[in-house]
């Protein structure tokens, strides 16, 4: 009978293709404090001052948020975005399409009215 004998675990090797990472170089100074022996950075978290929060709504789901306008009229729109301008309203990832909701209801102001 044979017996398989194991070495003892040791450190784990690094993969070979894993990345070591680096402070950023070109950062622009930031305001640290001192606990102790460690140094903890302060970083602000408040959004842009022209940046308005947004809701991205899926084509197909448009009818569950508003009545207006109907799925097959959305599609129409999306169909000829680049002729009538919706395409600033469409947002592609991947193969979805989403609806600005904000950017929508600022198009219809704009270009809501028969011509």
């Amino acid at each position: 009978m044979a017996f398989l004998v194991s070495s003892p675990p040791s450190e784990p090797k690094p993969r070979r293709n894993a990345r070591v990472q680096q402070a950023p170089q070109n950062l622009p100074n930031r305001p640290t404090q001192t606990a102790g022996s460690c140094q903890l950075t302060v970083q602000s978290t408040a959004p842009a001052a022209n940046t308005a929060p947004t809701r991205l709504i899926p084509l197909t789901d448009w009818n569950h948020h508003h009545a207006w306008p109907p799925i097959g009229g959305l599609r129409h729109l999306v169909f000829f975005e680049n002729t009538n301008g919706f395409h600033t309203v469409v947002r592609r990832v991947g193969r979805r399409v989403l609806i600005d909701e904000t950017a929508f209801f600022a198009w219809v102001n704009g270009n809501g009215g028969a011509k």
